[in-house]
């Protein structure tokens, strides 16, 4: 069975679950909702009783239908009515059903752009009413989202919020994942990221690449050969699906290699640079042009797949000579493909 709240109903449950703790507006469960409606009615809400009692109505509906033999509570959120009912109020009728060891069952709200979000809906439902959860039609209809569902360590293409240009980017962190980064760590549910011993390899300065002094101190050498290299100190991070990358470690940085402890929510993923400490991701926020914590999978665009070409920095535009000899031929066509260990 399928059951709904009008859409003025609707409103007055989302105006009465915002006025916990002096009007600032949070999600509460049932239960809390429940209380705050009998407060407003026992001042003569007449909104409030009206309410109450509406949806005192509903989950006794619920609960017939379960003892003659109903499955659960389905719900159709794609459109009206259904598309105004709240997450509240579908958890208030689940946990009636959930009783009775029935399910959810749900055409989520949205298989578009939104589809993530929409599918964290239906398992919190299912969370916070205690029971499982039937999604109908489980699939991605934006075609934008195809082909996004990245893997762990794989280089990604993101666009913070409010700015233009692509930031690139690895996977560290999955949906679920606990993550901290301790003392330049990463520590993925409670296991720390393997680290191999720090080794160190010569990038040729150029003038796109000038390892100056402020980014990358007492860095800058001259070899043999009468060039000038930037001596990198790069540490290969392994991490638990067994994909392994270089990056690069500069010492302990304190507004980088701390990071506390977080869950990573559902549709989800946490990025870091391999620039570990010259990397703004999503350690830092979007004031400080970072990814502002984990990042939406609708707000990736693809896969880095490899390095199509790198200049150093000595092109001329109308000198077509040196779009040529600025090419980093060490570079072009390089595979940005974490190594798969065996």
């Amino acid at each position: 069975m399928s059951v709904t709240l009008t859409e003025a109903a609707a409103r007055h449950v989302t105006r009465y679950l915002a006025r916990r703790g002096k009007g600032v507006g949070v999600r509460q469960d049932w239960k809390e909702a429940e209380r705050w409606l009998k407060l407003a009615a026992a001042k003569n809400d007449d909104n409030a009783k009206r309410l109450l009692e509406e949806l005192k109505q509903m989950r006794a509906v619920v609960r017939l239908a379960m003892e003659q033999g109903a499955l659960g509570v389905a719900s159709s959120l794609s459109g009206p009515p259904g598309v105004w009912i709240d997450t509240d109020t579908l958890v208030a009728m689940c946990e009636v059903a959930g009783e009775y060891g029935g399910i959810y069952s749900t055409h989520m709200r949205t298989e578009g752009e939104g589809v993530f979000k929409s599918v964290a809906e239906a398992l919190e439902i299912g969370r916070r009413a205690k029971l499982p959860v039937d999604i109908i039609h489980l699939k991605i209809a934006e075609h934008k989202l195809w082909g996004k569902m990245p893997e762990r360590g794989d280089v990604v293409i993101v666009a913070p919020p409010g700015v233009k240009e692509d930031y690139i980017k690895r996977v560290i962190g999955l949906p679920g994942d606990r993550l901290e980064v301790r003392n330049g760590t990463v520590i993925l549910n409670g296991v720390p990221v393997k680290r191999a011993p720090v080794r160190y390899d010569l990038i040729p300065v150029d003038a796109n690449a000038t390892c100056n002094e402020t980014d990358y101190p007492g860095l800058k050498m001259r070899a043999r050969d009468g060039k000038e290299y930037c001596r990198m100190p790069i540490v290969r991070e392994t991490l638990p699906n067994g994909r392994s990358y270089d990056t690069i470690d500069l010492g302990y940085k304190y507004d980088s290699d701390d990071y506390a402890a977080i869950t990573i929510p559902a549709g989800h993923v946490f990025l870091m640079g391999d620039n570990r400490d010259r990397s703004a991701d999503s350690r830092f926020s979007l004031e400080d042009r970072g990814l502002g914590g984990p990042v939406p999978w609708e707000n990736l665009g693809g896969r880095a797949e490899f390095i199509t070409f790198s200049l150093d920095g000595t092109t001329q535009l109308l000198n077509p000579l040196t779009w040529f000899t600025a090419l980093r031929p060490g570079r072009v066509g390089r595979s940005l493909h974490p190594v798969q260990s065996e």
